[in-house]
């Protein structure tokens, strides 16, 4: 993979249009710190998180967040060794945010590659809070993110674009031209990512810091085509859900380690870190959650939901 890059210039700044493009059943002008409606949940509304049909799954800030991109429900809570703790519910996302990643202090970015329209926000204490929209993204087909930066690709073109996504505000900084085509998943963690084709379980690391990617390391020797990949803190964990098999190392500084193998795991649909340590997975079809840790290059299972 080249290391090179092209510089363009920064992204306009976002444009202010009707809420309806981002949360449906809201008119009016968009204000910088406009807050979607939320419902408080009450004790019927907190099997939702267990409850099937959830299409994706994204974390930071000590928090989740579930979402159905058919219907614009939400869903969001804590994680943390005590379980999973719903706080609030949604009814006015816009549908069609295909593409998620979030930060693990609690910056979200929701995107709608078939728009273009972008949508960010934070995640504190279980609670979202939409704070900035964009119209100007291309269609990538992925997005993962590090402590403050967001990696946007298209699987496709193998084209790629970098930026911060701090506090609730995505800026970015610049394309790239020279990734491979075909990468099937892409996880971060505090500073580096990986990006992997299960097919060929080949794979490629770098660093992602203050929005600009650096290429370090070609891995041709993943072994297995893992189908749920998930970082935290200085770790990496790779799941193929058919096998339930599993690997966990830790990626730093653009470098892989593998450190201990699985053979346990569930067939899960969907994983997330909440940025603190604490990584759950999901099964769309059946509604079942798991919880457990991601540290030092280890993977510990805490329980089901």
């Amino acid at each position: 993979m080249d290391r090179t890059h092209v510089d363009v210039p920064t992204r306009p700044t976002p444009v202010d249009i009707s809420r309806r493009h981002v949360l449906v059943g809201l008119a009016g002008a968009l204000t910088a710190h406009a807050l979607p409606l939320t419902v408080q949940l009450t004790s019927a509304a907190q099997d939702q998180a267990t409850s099937p049909g959830w299409t994706h799954l994204v974390g930071g800030g000590g928090g989740l967040l579930f979402y159905n991109a058919s219907t614009g429900a939400g869903l969001s809570g804590t994680l943390d060794g005590s379980g999973w703790h719903p706080v609030t519910t949604y009814a006015d996302f816009a549908t069609g945010f295909t593409v998620l990643a979030g930060t693990p202090s609690g910056s979200l970015l929701l995107l709608q590659p078939s728009s273009g329209l972008g949508a960010a926000g934070t995640l504190v204490n279980g609670q979202w809070s939409f704070l900035s929209q964009y119209d100007d993204f291309a269609q990538w087909t992925h997005a993962a993110a590090t402590r403050d930066s967001v990696l946007l690709y298209n699987r496709s073109s193998g084209l790629g674009a970098g930026g911060t996504l701090r506090n609730g505000a995505w800026s970015f900084l610049t394309s790239y031209s020279d990734f491979q085509r075909g990468f099937t998943a892409l996880a971060g963690n505090d500073d580096s990512l990986l990006l992997y084709v299960a097919s060929t379980v080949d794979g490629a690391a770098g660093t992602l810091e203050a929005g600009t990617w650096t290429f370090t390391h070609e891995y041709p020797d993943f072994g297995l085509d893992y189908s749920l990949l998930v970082g935290a803190g200085d770790s990496l964990l790779l799941v193929n859900s058919a096998s339930g098999l599993g690997a966990a190392g830790r990626l730093t500084d653009g470098a892989w380690s593998f450190d201990n193998r699985y053979d346990d795991f569930g067939d899960w649909t969907h994983v997330a870190s909440a940025g603190n340590g604490y990584v759950l997975f999901y099964n769309t079809r059946s509604g079942l959650a798991a919880w457990g840790t991601l540290q030092g290059g280890a993977w510990e299972f805490y329980g089901t939901i």
